[in-house]
């Protein structure tokens, strides 16, 4: 139970124009996973309502060995990370033919329905005996926020990006970033990994500019709240050389 495992066949609904497993496309099969898990160990988000409280991402690093391709098979492990501070850490081992070609790492922290803000909580009644000893070989880090990119494109926040925490889903941003990018450069970019830092809660109809920083092999983005000109997201793309 403390090691929950989801298998997958990629359908073409999964897979991008180079016909691999897409990026927004991973990020919702982990996501898929976590909240299984957290459902299956009574932390989802029944749960979490009962205690007026949400679950909300705020770091997410993902490296990838290798892109599965359509009609391929995977399996996604997924655990709670024995960790320090006020976040909840889960990983994530990501399996083709019982090989590892992917690892994520994510931080978590519970929020107040009513206020919106980070709750003081018995986590370790809730997440002591969950937690595995088991982690990956990568964690989470503060992705600096950067002045003088380049726009590319400004998203305004839709019906469809609303999660049930009546917030955009985390994994929005990263389809926002991929739409942003010029298509002719989707096929430059052999991606390595993705990390982003969620700053602040975006919400329906907000309008957010992506901006976008070369720094050698990272190419660097972030969200700039229009109204208020807030960066709200903070990521870095990886690309193999």
């Amino acid at each position: 139970m403390n090691v929950h495992t989801m298998n997958y066949e990629l359908g073409s609904f999964l897979v991008n124009a180079q016909s691999n497993l897409g990026l927004y496309q991973l990020l919702n099969l982990l996501q898929d996973a976590a909240t299984t898990h957290a459902h299956n160990i009574g932390i989802g988000l029944k749960e979490m309502e009962e205690m007026k409280m949400f679950w909300v991402l705020t770091r997410q690093n993902l490296i990838m060995k290798r892109w599965p391709k359509w009609h391929d098979e995977i399996s996604i492990k997924t655990w709670i990370r024995i960790g320090d501070g006020a976040a909840s850490n889960r990983d994530f081992h990501i399996f083709q033919n019982e090989e590892i070609i992917g690892e994520c790492t994510t931080s978590w922290l519970a929020l107040s329905s009513d206020s919106r803000r980070p709750i003081a909580w018995d986590r370790n009644s809730h997440l002591g005996k969950l937690q595995n000893e088991g982690r990956v070989s990568i964690d989470t880090a503060k992705i600096p926020i950067r002045s003088g990119g380049q726009k590319l494109l400004s998203f305004a926040v839709r019906n469809s990006d609303i999660d049930q925490n009546m917030h955009v889903n985390n994994t929005k941003y990263a389809q926002w970033i991929l739409d942003a990018i010029p298509f002719e450069d989707h096929n430059k970019y052999n991606l390595a990994a993705y990390e982003v830092n969620f700053l602040l809660e975006t919400k329906l109809n907000d309008l957010i500019t992506i901006e976008r920083t070369h720094t050698g092999p990272d190419v660097h983005f972030q969200g700039v709240r229009e109204s208020d000109q807030i960066v709200v997201f903070t990521a870095i793309l990886r690309i193999k050389q």
